[in-house]
């Protein structure tokens, strides 16, 4: 008897040792939180992704910080949400950040756009980062017109490929701009594209690498120079040269803000619709890999609302964010759990009494989500970047 006790005595003081030699940052860390940051001013993100560290990088805009108008803005954090540092860009006048990327030497790619710098009214603006946040290189492209930057995609080769819109180098108003960049920035090709027939703009605001090693682009296109968009999707291969090109919607406005490729090798699309619903809806449509058109659907109430980002779950399902004015207090951060075939499982929205919204999301590493936009109800400024980090329900602890 007295050595069975002893026994047990032995067993939980070791359990308790172990227990005891968990670090305290992994055993403590929140499975779920909400936080601002930024400053007196207007800020803002516009992208996230999750880093190799388990924290995350996300860009946008600062007002609060930086030379003088708006400045491109980048944030590390933990992987509780824990500012670890934040860098500012630009010069005198306005400069933004749209996008970044995780490198593969553990540093950071950003763009965006800048009329500080360059030889044009605007200019495509991109910053490569060490790990630590210090400028590697910056460059400017374009011409001497109006060019933006929306979106960057390390190459295989370790270069980077670009996606926005351009008037420098156009017959019409504005064309879809992709530029191909070697690892140092050095500018390997430039391209613009326009649908079939289209006089009137064409843009794209998200670009993917695909299975195939080539591109997928979602944008809009006012093809019949009405001032009624179509959402437009191309494929291109790994050189720029174009596969297909397509536009999908009904007779009123429509665009793609992202896009996604499927674990079946086809894609999803998610922006806006006017054509489909009553009033301005959240627009999701899924697509085959030639481009085919395999379902829509849109999303909303009585106001307007908007899908921004979509991420694809280990599960198959997709995850979709944006903005609704239908839901909530006053514009909020929405979300949408669709099935593979794009039917609602469910919807949440998060905010307070004034204006929030999400424009990125990301499936992390453990099954939950990041998602990144700006809150004015939270936070000490006029707008504030708000990131919040949820879980396979859609919940999240309150704001603290």
């Amino acid at each position: 008897m007295r050595k069975h006790s002893y026994m047990c005595l032995a067993i939980l003081f070791v359990f308790s040792f172990l227990i005891s030699c968990i670090p305290t940052s992994i055993s403590n860390e929140p499975k779920t939180w909400q936080k601002t940051y930024g400053g007196t001013g207007f800020d803002g993100a516009q992208y996230i992704q999750q880093t190799s560290d388990g924290g995350y990088i996300a860009v946008g805009w600062t007002d609060s910080f930086g030379s003088g108008g708006y400045d491109g803005y980048l944030l590390k954090l933990d992987g509780s949400g824990n500012l670890k540092w934040q860098k500012t860009f630009g010069g005198n006048q306005d400069d933004w950040f749209n996008y970044t990327r995780q490198t593969s030497d553990d540093g950071y790619i950003a763009v965006g756009w800048t009329y500080s710098y360059g030889q044009g009214l605007a200019d495509v603006y991109v910053v490569k980062l060490d790990a630590n946040g210090e400028l590697t290189w910056e460059e400017t492209y374009g011409g001497d017109g109006f060019d933006e930057g929306y979106c960057i995609e390390q190459t295989a080769d370790g270069g980077f490929v670009i996606v926005g819109e351009s008037n420098s180098f156009v017959s019409g108003p504005v064309d879809v701009y992709v530029l191909k960049l070697d690892a140092d920035g050095n500018l390997e090709w430039q391209k613009t594209y326009r649908s079939d027939g289209s006089d009137g703009s064409d843009e794209a605001f998200c670009i993917r690498k695909t299975s195939d090693g080539g591109y997928i682009i979602a944008g809009r296109s006012d093809s019949q120079n009405t001032g009624m968009y179509d959402a437009y999707i191309l494929k291109l291969d790994a050189n720029g040269e174009l596969t297909w090109q397509n536009t999908y919607g009904g007779d009123d406005w429509d665009e793609a803000k992202s896009i996604y490729q499927t674990s079946d090798g086809g894609y999803i699309a998610v922006g806006v619709t006017n054509s489909l619903g009553a009033e301005w809806d959240a627009y999701a449509f899924k697509i085959a890999p030639d481009g085919m058109l395999q379902w829509q659907h849109h999303f909303g109430g009585t106001g307007s609302d908007e899908a921004h980002d979509v991420c694809q779950t280990m599960y198959g399902d997709y995850i979709v964010v944006g903005v609704t004015y239908s839901f909530g207090r006053g514009g909020d951060v929405y979300l949408l759990k669709l099935d593979e075939s794009g039917n609602q499982k469910f919807s949440r929205n998060y905010g307070g009494n004034t204006f929030d919204e999400a424009n990125s999301i990301e499936c992390t590493s453990d099954g939950r989500y990041i998602i990144a936009g700006r809150s004015d109800s939270f936070g000490t400024g006029c707008d504030d970047v708000y990131i919040l980090k949820i879980n396979e329900d859609g919940n999240v602890d309150l704001m603290r």
